[in-house]
């Protein structure tokens, strides 16, 4: 699968009174995020498991050298679980952690689109605890 990267890039009809979101779907619900922390999309491919790594955490994937852990969200905001299908696929992004942005893939049901939306019609995420990345309004990538 390719970048969105590319795809985002080629579209010059966005003014900077917009912002581009990638959308995907989890347990029938649309998310979306910041397609600038996005860095590539991949199919599903097998992990290498970490010991004593919570259940969400589903393993490490080397991506050109990096170690990047891989996080299920299903998992993580406690939905039930599925098998892994042909539209499953792996958001590889820069999320911002306690101390230091940090890369991380995480496992969603299908990527949607990119959306453009009007700056003025966004709001900032509600703050839900502390140390967590935020992610879709949720704390959802804490180390």
């Amino acid at each position: 699968m390719s970048t969105m990267k590319s795809k985002a890039g080629a579209d010059k009809s966005a003014t900077k009174t917009s912002e581009q979101y990638l959308t995907f779907m989890l347990a029938g619900e649309e998310y979306g995020v910041d397609i600038l922390r996005v860095q590539e999309i991949k199919g599903w491919d097998k992990v290498t498991r970490i010991p004593h790594s919570p259940d969400y955490v589903l393993g490490v994937i080397n991506l050109r050298g990096a170690v990047v852990p891989i996080v299920d969200l299903r998992r993580r905001f406690g939905l039930e679980t599925i098998e892994f299908g042909p539209t499953t696929v792996i958001i590889v992004m820069r999320v911002a952690g306690a101390r230091n942005e940090r890369t991380v893939g995480v496992v969603v049901d299908a990527v949607s689109e990119v959306l453009h939306v009007p700056a003025h019609t966004l709001r900032p995420a509600p703050e839900l605890g502390d140390g967590g990345a935020k992610f879709a309004g949720h704390e959802a990538l804490r180390f």
